[in-house]
């Protein structure tokens, strides 16, 4: 009975949608509920292999809850003990809206690295990661969140801008406030994320000059989308003091398009984003695009952000959209073992899995060893310059990548088991 109530566990958390099952929903959205119900699907072929194990008693009930695990002082989560050597060890990985592109890509990775102890899917070893760890995308606020709850030790990994990131390696807005985050790591850039800035037409704004006292909303602060809107307001001249602000989420921004409550929103993501297709098809709602003096303008000062294209065939009811973007990066904390990260790395790009993460978002076909290295603001966590060293991909000795110091990496003679 023990096994097979983790097992229930395990697929709530993989699926995220402890509220659906539990008749919290009342205080969602439709989309919400739409989304968390079609993301379910990512997990389901990892929790039957858990259910499977568990009844054979492969798999024994873990001892604490598996998203806020007993932790013991100076451990990371992902490095604590277990009780008996048949517990799974959980790795999570914290992404972001369940509408965006972080929570569809992360749930892609956490089924390809997961590795249920018995598992035939997982009988070549360099297939999946390290044995008995299961790896859980976790919703969160986005990036600034996510690279707070890393650097900090409170989750293992986790997605996130590349600016944010080297913003808070440095210490500097927003986080000028705090210490330079020197616990921060990363396996690899993953694929850009283009700025959307949607709008009603009802509203006529073609510009963003035309955003002055209308109702816009920035999103909550930590998150990427915030960041973002206010560099580009910037950019145009508009403060804060010009608009009335409007701080939801994205899925209540856009309820609020939808209701005629809210002029516009800005989000940051991979595309196709299903919630923004969703809005766009109505022919109610437009993406506005960037000037190229703003955009300049912006990258004299945050060259991590790119001039981009939308095309017409994204979503509906559009014309090619100029807009910027932003690497998504694949962060670690730095206390997370050589060993596991580098059993993780190997599995998540190896050839069989590459279908999977395809599967979980279009952006999946953009993540390529062509680019994992690039514009990586932070060091490359040692097991994964292990690996790609041992591809050939890293060269050099140790030193710099990019420009980035790189850790003094151990020989990547390794066992995962």
């Amino acid at each position: 009975m023990l096994s097979l109530h983790f097992s229930c566990i395990y697929l709530l958390a993989s699926s995220n949608i402890f509220a659906y099952v539990s008749g919290a929903e009342s205080g969602r959205t439709k989309l919400e509920i739409q989304a968390r119900t079609k993301r379910r699907r990512f997990g389901l072929w990892l929790t039957l292999t858990v259910l499977s194990q568990s009844a054979s008693g492969a798999i024994a009930a873990p001892v604490a809850d598996p998203i806020k695990p007993v932790l013991k002082p100076g451990l990371a989560p992902l490095e604590q003990p277990t009780t008996t050597p048949r517990e799974p060890i959980f790795f999570t990985i914290a992404t972001g809206s369940p509408v965006g592109t972080y929570f569809a890509v992360g749930e892609a990775i956490a089924a390809v690295i997961s590795h249920p102890k018995g598992s035939e899917r997982c009988s070549s070893e360099v297939k999946c990661g390290p044995e008995g760890m299961l790896a859980i995308a976790q919703t969160s606020d986005g990036s600034v969140k996510n690279i707070n709850a890393i650097n900090a030790g409170d989750v293992a990994s986790g997605l996130a801008q590349a600016n944010l990131v080297d913003s808070a390696y440095k210490g500097e807005s927003p986080f000028e406030t705090q210490e330079p985050m020197v616990n921060l790591r990363t396996i690899g850039f993953l694929y850009s994320e283009n700025i959307h800035v949607i709008a009603a037409n009802r509203a006529e704004i073609s510009s963003l000059a035309d955003l002055r006292d209308k109702r816009i909303s920035i999103d909550r602060p930590g998150s990427g989308h915030r960041t973002a809107a206010l560099r580009l307001l910037e950019a145009y001249g508009i403060s804060e003091r010009d608009l009335v602000v409007v701080e939801v989420r994205t899925l209540k921004a856009i309820d609020l398009i939808m209701a005629n409550k809210l002029d516009a929103f800005f989000f940051v993501g991979g595309v196709p984003v299903p919630a923004i297709r969703e809005v766009l098809g109505t022919g109610l709602q437009s993406l506005i695009p960037l000037q190229e003096e703003q955009i300049e303008m912006i990258r004299s000062s945050a060259p991590l952000f790119k001039e981009a294209k939308i095309s017409a065939n994204t979503y509906q009811n559009i014309d090619d959209i100029t807009t910027m973007s932003v690497g998504a990066l694949w962060l670690v904390s730095a206390d997370v073992s050589f060993e596991r990260v580098y059993g993780i790395t190997r599995a998540f790009w190896h050839e069989d899995n590459r279908e999977t993460l395809i599967a979980g978002h279009d952006q999946g076909q953009f993540i390529s060893l062509e680019t994992v290295l690039t514009d990586l603001p932070v060091p490359l966590h040692a097991g994964a310059e292990a690996y790609y060293r041992e591809i050939g991909l890293i060269k050099d000795a140790p030193g710099e990548i990019n420009g980035v110091q790189t850790e003094a990496a151990p020989s990547p003679e390794i066992t995962t088991h």
